[in-house]
């Protein structure tokens, strides 16, 4: 575990010589700055360390500026001529000037240099060296014509921009984000787990209600039925049965959607609407979801009679409890 800086207490063996309690090299702070900072020059200002034209022969000029070397740090406070070579009688060749980092004991140095290019035919900038204890980043690539005695600033590519040779000082911020995916993740698995039983639960309790209310229809007609079947004679029992049939036929059909008509259904801003027209009425459903209450609407109008009635529904899940409330209302036909 590394901590820096602190300040180290001195002290003097019996020949003079100091020793210090903190001693520490120069890499661990490299490391700490490596990983706040990555290798490049400052983008501002825009001439940091920009390489232009030399004032005469065979020369150029590296501005002032400031530059991060995988944790080290360079401050050059004044501008810098550097010198090329001769050029080639009969090829051209490309030179690069490099801020090089050496941390070898013998050099311990950052410093500009430039990297003399091999004449051809076609050219090649030289490569960086980046291993050992040298690291360099290219500031710029020049073009030294054959027998040129001079550098003009068009020969001159800057490419301080260029990430994979220098680029610019940033700071790294960025982010493992897989711990907060997962667990976001795992939230929605265990969410949607949730609302599937909460779903199921209400189609249990959907249906056990249903086939209560039509045991319950069923058990009060019979014994209606049992109640007038000793008052009326043969003939009439006979006419009864012969239309309660008709009637429980009709009321099937029409229940369990036999009838022929005509279905539309459409959703509109999460509200979905079920139209459906047949013989005997028409039905209109309306479904809506707000603030977590899902409300289901339906009207029906039979096609006989005056009234048309309204039965409203409301779903709410609260604390894993899932709460279902009916209410039902009749009203009178309007001229729609």
């Amino acid at each position: 575990m590394i901590g820096y800086p602190f300040d180290s207490e001195v002290t003097y063996d019996e020949h003079g010589n100091p020793t210090w309690d903190r001693a520490v090299p120069s890499a661990p702070l490299r490391n700490l700055i490596k990983k706040l900072f990555t290798t490049g020059v400052m983008p501002n200002p825009s001439d940091n360390l920009q390489v232009t034209a030399g004032v005469e022969g065979m020369t150029t000029i590296v501005n002032e500026g400031f530059c991060v070397i995988e944790g080290g740090l360079k401050l050059e406070d004044e501008g810098k001529t550097m010198m090329h070579q001769a050029a080639d009688a009969t090829y051209d060749r490309i030179d690069t000037v490099v801020m090089r980092w050496n941390d070898n004991v013998n050099a311990r140095i950052c410093s500009l240099y430039v990297l003399t290019g091999v004449p051809s035919a076609t050219p090649v900038r030289p490569e960086l060296t980046r291993e050992g204890a040298i690291y360099e980043i290219g500031l710029a690539d020049v073009l030294i014509k054959a027998n040129s005695t001079t550098i003009s600033q068009q020969r001159i590519t800057d490419t301080r921009y260029d990430a994979e040779r220098c680029g610019v000082i940033r700071s790294i911020a960025e982010y493992d984000t897989t711990y907060i995916y997962d667990q976001v993740q795992a939230d929605l698995a265990g969410f949607k787990a949730d609302e599937e039983a909460s779903f199921a639960q209400f189609v249990t309790q959907m249906t056990a209600r249903i086939t209560d209310y039509e045991n319950s229809n069923e058990e009060e007609f019979t014994k209606w039925f049992e109640t007038i079947r000793g008052i009326l004679g043969k003939d009439e029992a006979g006419r009864l049965q012969n239309e309660i049939d008709e009637l429980t036929e009709t009321e099937f059909e029409h229940y369990h959607g036999l009838v022929a008509g005509t279905t539309e259904i459409e959703t509109v801003n999460g509200v979905t609407n079920i139209d459906l027209t047949s013989s005997w009425g028409t039905s209109h459903t309306e479904i809506k979801t707000v603030a977590g209450v899902t409300t289901i609407t339906e009207t029906i109008a039979p096609t006989s009679g005056t009234w048309k009635y309204v039965k409203t529904t409301t779903i709410q899940t609260v604390n894993g409890v899932t709460t279902i409330k009916d209410s039902y209302t009749k009203e009178a036909k309007t001229n729609e």
